[in-house]
């Protein structure tokens, strides 16, 4: 089973790999792996997070929720 470091080397791989291709259609594909990835990453840290706390996802309204996913996703970016 695949690591969440091994999750994030691959969304930073496909995301260099979209900057490479100077083909657009290619580019969109490479971006939307990178996404998966990302997404992967956020949906563990998520629920690994809660089960940590011992709450469920309707614990929290879906602006709260969707607020923290998105932090979450910035602070991978970097």
């Amino acid at each position: 089973m695949m690591t969440v470091e091994e999750w994030r080397k691959r969304a930073h791989a496909c995301m260099a790999a979209s900057r490479l291709t100077s083909d657009s259609s290619a580019r969109m594909q490479w971006q939307s792996l990178s996404e998966g990835w990302f997404t992967l990453i956020e949906t563990r840290s998520t629920s690994a997070e809660q089960h940590d706390r011992g709450e469920s996802s309707a614990d929290k309204p879906v602006a709260v929720a969707g607020g923290e996913r998105l932090r979450t996703r910035l602070s991978l970016v970097r």
